[in-house]
Formats: structure tokens, C-alpha cells, sequence
């Protein structure tokens, strides 16, 4: 009993993995963040792309060729 308290109490002292553990902990919050942030701004944004394509598809064009003074 006494070595495995010995061994907890080893065990808990390390602190090698805990940089680690704290970057990707950074990590995966910031990329949650960024996944957030993509979502309500692509949403707006294609609302917008809707709209300008369906303004530009309004939009009636005439061509007219010039008239060439030929032979």
C-alpha cells in the first residue's frame, strides 16, 4: 500500500505534460472559437451573394453590334 502511495503522490507531482495539455486545450478552444465565428458569418454572407446574384440576374443587356462602313 505504501508504494502505491508513494507512486500517487510521484504521479501527481509531474508536471511534464502540463504545457502540453494546456496548449491543446488553447488549441481546440480557439478552433471552436473560429468554427463559431465561420458559422454566423457565412450564413449573412451568402444571404449577401444571393442577393447581388439575384440583382445582377435582373439586369437586362443590349448589345447592339456597331454598324461597319465595309465594302
Amino acid at each position: 500500500m505504501d508504494r502505491l502511495l508513494s507512486f500517487l503522490h510521484c504521479f501527481h507531482a509531474q508536471e511534464d505534460g502540463a504545457a502540453t495539455v494546456d496548449w491543446v486545450v488553447g488549441t481546440a478552444a480557439a478552433v471552436m472559437l473560429g468554427i463559431a465565428v465561420m458559422n454566423s458569418v457565412g450564413n449573412g454572407a451568402k444571404a449577401l451573394a444571393d442577393k447581388i446574384s439575384a440583382t445582377i440576374a435582373g439586369i437586362e443587356f443590349i448589345w447592339v453590334p456597331e454598324e461597319t462602313g465595309g465594302t
